[in-house]
């Protein structure tokens, strides 16, 4: 996604618990998530000085989805998944901790 002066971004996402289980003294909560994203710089990339985005061939707006894995417990949360975004490109990804 493109830089601005302003931007807005949405994001949605559902959490389903699959099962649990334990390592040493640590209870481990397995979830599946699903979700949904979308920013917009709502057209002020033209206000930039220098070389606006659109230069580069960056878009003032996008959304992706993807799902993923989920290993909570209290001492982590790790995250495991895929994502696509609106122009077909697909990532995959671990991280540590919450996202927001």
């Amino acid at each position: 996604l493109a830089s601005g002066r302003a931007f807005v971004l949405a994001s949605a996402e559902y959490r389903h618990h699959l099962f649990d289980f334990s390592i040493s003294d640590y209870e481990v909560d397995t979830r599946l998530e699903v979700f949904y994203d979308y920013a917009s710089t709502l057209g002020t990339s033209d206000d930039l000085i220098g070389f606006p985005p659109q230069t580069l061939n960056q878009p003032g707006d996008g959304q992706g989805y993807g799902l993923g894995l989920q290993l909570a417990s209290k001492v982590a949360l790790f995250r495991f998944g895929t994502a696509w975004n609106d122009q077909g490109d697909n990532r995959f990804y671990f991280t540590a901790g919450e996202r927001f």
